[in-house]
């Protein structure tokens, strides 16, 4: 069986049937999988710090915890735009959580 057969299977069938009999989004997700291999280097670096953004906005808006956290360092999660940024948030360790 050729990969672009294999290709089309699970695209077109199996990623379908899993999605309707086990409430998963796999057809989704490898749509965007698709869709990001043809990003170019800055575009997907782009798109990286969108997603990274948009969990530290998600982090302060839903827990206590990073709310305070990010209050107490001054750190506006809006600003958290790359990898280099997330080094400004302090490491969650199991002591703290205790």
């Amino acid at each position: 069986m050729s990969s672009q057969l294999k290709k089309i299977l699970l695209k077109k069938i199996i990623f379908p049937i899993a999605d309707r009999f086990m409430g998963t989004n796999i057809s989704k997700s490898f749509k965007q999988i698709e869709c990001l291999s043809r990003l170019n280097k800055e575009n997907l670096n782009n798109w990286q710090n969108q997603k990274i953004r948009d969990l530290a906005i998600h982090a302060y808006n839903n827990t206590k915890y990073y709310r305070k956290l990010f209050d107490k360092e001054n750190i506006n999660p809006s600003f958290i735009n790359s990898i280099e940024a997330l080094k400004k948030i302090p490491v969650l360790t199991k002591e703290l959580i205790r």
